[in-house]
């Protein structure tokens, strides 16, 4: 059987990575009860669903416990996945290479490292705070990936990734990085703090003159997360809640009533306490 010479190179190349990989077991990731802080995210990235599968939830919580028993110490870790870039030599070793040389290697696709790194922010919660400084510069990654990684990782992190809120509004509002700004949206939804900046920059795609329908969308779906702080977006929705589309339609008046539902809450919290 005839092997090609790029697959031979490969092949050496691989054995190359596997040899270094191996002299410098040393700087593993953290473990927890004989198992790394790569195999907890999985399992809890399985058991959470995403909406996807069904959440197991025991699963899920022991995993949980052994990522934030690890705690801080995992940060380093995280984000090295989250500052990954893809090469291409990555991605033929990884698609290539016999399975468990590219595991004791710990070569792994970008996705791959996606996947682990916002289990592992997710898990962990408030607990990751720390990594926030690192995390901020990387939305400005001049990698793609980078950038959308960071991104999902502050979101995993949810309210306490409070200070990140003005520059993932900087990002949404960047022509040179378009591709932000759906994510920003999505993960400004998750964190929900300071709406005095994140609504105004949200309203502009809710203008009649936004003619992007998945920017506009995404915006109708996202204001309405910030309950009553999102009251200067209802003449915007109501206008929307006419619209020829039935989607739009339903949507703006879905944010209508959850806007109006928030604040009648508030309200009646406000004279509960009286």
């Amino acid at each position: 059987m005839k092997v090609s010479g790029w697959l031979v190179a490969l092949l050496v190349i691989g054995l190359i990575v596997a040899g270094l990989a191996l002299a410098v077991q040393g700087t593993k990731e953290p473990v927890e009860r004989g198992r790394s802080l790569s195999d907890w995210a999985e399992q809890f990235g399985v058991a959470y669903g995403f909406g996807v599968r069904p959440r197991q939830l025991a699963r899920e919580e022991e995993a949980r416990l052994a990522i934030r028993k690890i705690g801080t110490n995992g940060l380093p870790t995280l984000l090295s996945m989250v500052r990954t870039r893809d090469s291409a030599i990555n991605r033929a070793l990884v698609r290539h290479l016999p399975e468990f040389m590219a595991e004791r290697a710990n070569l792994h696709s970008a996705e791959r490292y996606e996947e682990v790194a916002i289990c592992g922010f997710l898990a962990l919660g408030g607990v990751a705070k720390p990594a926030i400084p690192a995390l901020i510069p990387l939305l400005a990654d001049r990698d793609p990936g980078v950038r959308q990684r960071a991104a999902h990782a502050l979101g995993a992190i949810g309210p306490d990734a409070d200070e990140a809120v003005p520059y993932l509004v900087a990002s949404m509002n960047d022509p040179q990085r378009s591709d932000m700004i759906l994510t920003s949206m999505e993960v400004l939804t998750r964190i929900r703090r300071k709406p005095e900046l994140v609504v105004p920059a949200m309203l502009k795609f809710l203008d009649p003159s936004c003619t992007n329908w998945n920017y506009m969308s995404a915006a109708i779906r996202s204001v309405p997360a910030f309950g009553r702080d999102a009251e200067a977006a209802i003449p915007a929705l109501t206008r929307l809640s006419q619209h020829t589309n039935a989607w739009v339609r339903a949507s703006a008046l879905g944010g209508l009533k959850y806007i109006d539902n928030e604040r009648e809450t508030t309200n009646h919290t406000t004279r509960d306490n009286r």
